[in-house]
């Protein structure tokens, strides 16, 4: 883990002791300084080191969370990716997009926060 992301646990904590609200600063202090990627589209061989090196190929890469069937185990084809610099992030999105990794061609775009996507209609009966 990077000194940065040790000395944000801190001030995290410092927040708290003194009452503010600690997931609207955290929000901003990760919405200014990193970025979530959605990866899709992924051969079912491919392993979260794979991720990580192919990322960190346009900078430092913090997490990588491949999507895993909770039975078997196996990969789901998406993951995300979470990036420290956002300029490199839309630089590794900008590049990666589309190419082939494994022999797909994989889908990489910014993850969107849960209240802009597309809610499914709900029918009534």
């Amino acid at each position: 883990m990077s000194s940065k992301f040790c000395q944000q646990a801190i001030l995290y904590r410092l927040i708290y002791a003194f009452g503010y609200s600690v997931v609207s600063i955290e929000q901003r202090i990760i919405d200014e300084k990193c970025m979530n990627i959605y990866v899709g589209n992924l051969s079912y061989g491919v392993t979260d080191d794979d991720l990580q090196q192919l990322f960190a190929e346009y900078g430092t890469v913090v997490n990588v969370n491949l999507i895993k069937d909770r039975d078997t185990g196996n990969s789901k084809g998406f993951g995300f990716i979470e990036m420290e610099n956002q300029a490199d992030s839309e630089k590794a999105i900008k590049e990666l997009d589309g190419n082939l990794l494994k022999g797909r061609n994989i889908k990489v775009n910014q993850t969107r926060p849960k209240n802009d996507r597309a809610k499914p209609k709900r029918r009534s009966w």
